[in-house]
């Protein structure tokens, strides 16, 4: 052997012998850059939980509590009912304005032939029952064969419309004024009716 290949091979073999390994005892490197698989890049995102239906998990809250519901029924109290009285004097009030009016605008004509008698006209000042007592009076007291138009062109006009709208609101005016046992409380004043103030400016 010549002494430049025996130099060689002696320079070459200084590391292992200063680290205390050979070349076969040297750990595996990383794979090559060539081995490794190539990262493919996502073409679209992937699809949203929501959108398939599938809803995310959410975790229940710990203040969240179920409280059984209140079925007690309101307090009762002997009072008046102020939501009646107002429905009701409303009522009476649209119902007695056209009766005094038809009754001053027919009172020239009561008691003349062809006119109502002065008891069918001015019955009709009563307010709650005026129209119901003329109406039924009126064809009572006819003469012989005019009841049917009477009735027909008095009677039912004045009950059906002026009659039942004073009954009504008469009726609730007093059922409301009475005192007797009512609900009290946040859900019953709820019901009460309040109406705005006049405003004067």
């Amino acid at each position: 052997m010549s002494a430049p290949r025996t130099l060689c091979l002696v320079l070459s073999a200084l590391p292992c012998l200063a680290t205390g390994r050979s070349h076969a005892e040297e750990p595996p490197g990383p794979p090559a850059q060539a081995d490794a698989p190539a990262l493919v890049p996502l073409s679209r995102p992937l699809p949203d939980p929501l959108r398939y239906g599938v809803a995310p998990r959410v975790p229940p809250s710990a203040a969240l509590s179920l409280q059984p519901l209140d079925d007690s029924p309101p307090p009762l109290t002997l009072r008046r009912s102020p939501r009646r009285m107002k429905i009701g004097g409303l009522l009476l009030g649209i119902g007695y304005a056209p009766a005094v009016a038809l009754a001053l605008a027919l009172s020239p004509q009561a008691g003349e032939p062809g006119g109502p008698s002065l008891v069918s006209n001015y019955t009709l000042l009563i307010p709650g029952v005026g129209p119901i007592v003329s109406g039924i009076y009126a064809p009572a007291t006819s003469p012989p064969g005019t009841a049917g138009r009477v009735l027909t062109s008095w009677t039912l006009p004045l009950v059906l419309t002026l009659g039942l709208l004073q009954g009504t609101g008469a009726a609730l005016l007093i059922d409301g004024a009475v005192p007797a046992l009512r609900p009290t409380g946040p859900a019953a004043d709820s019901l009460d009716l309040h109406f705005p103030p006049w405003r004067t400016d």
